[in-house]
């Protein structure tokens, strides 16, 4: 199984995009998410997320209607773009400890076999795990997901097959 553990903001969205969520919270902008296709679509990998937007999803809901409205969007717009958040990390882990939340989800499902981080900010906590450093994909949080982020998230997904 390979992974992709998602951060929305500064991946999917960019500092001063207009595209905002029902509530008025920066939104997700539709090309940055056809880059994350481009990605699932060239690694057959899971979106697991792991940014605060994982407090909108619920894997135990079955109809989108009974999320919020911020959390409908979330997962429509990815829907729209051929997207779907197979799972998320645990709600245990504030987002400071955000590398702690991604080696649990890792150690609780030992299928997976490569993946890496998607994020704009290289949190403390990642430090206490050195093997993070070769999984992340370090966005630029003016622009986003670019095509170089999206290459170099398929290497190191693909990098098992060679």
């Amino acid at each position: 199984m390979k992974v992709i553990f998602l951060d929305v903001d500064g991946v999917l969205n960019f500092d001063g995009s207009d595209a905002r969520t029902p509530l008025g919270h920066l939104g997700i902008v539709d090309r940055l998410v056809k880059k994350l296709r481009t990605l699932v679509d060239n690694t057959n990998a899971l979106v697991v997320i792991v940014s605060d937007w994982k407090e909108l999803w619920n894997q135990s809901v079955t109809d989108v209607e009974d999320l919020s409205p911020d959390g409908q969007y979330l997962v429509k717009k990815l829907k729209r773009n051929g997207v779907h958040i197979t799972s998320k990390t645990s709600d245990r882990f504030p987002n400071k400890l955000r590398g702690a939340a991604i080696m649990d989800w890792i150690a609780a499902h030992k299928s997976v076999e490569s993946w890496c981080v998607l994020d704009d900010v290289y949190f403390d906590d990642y430090l206490n795990y050195m093997e993070i450093s070769s999984h992340i994909v370090l966005t630029d949080p003016s622009v986003g997901l670019t095509d170089d982020n999206v290459k170099y998230a398929i290497d190191i997904l693909n990098k098992q097959e060679e």
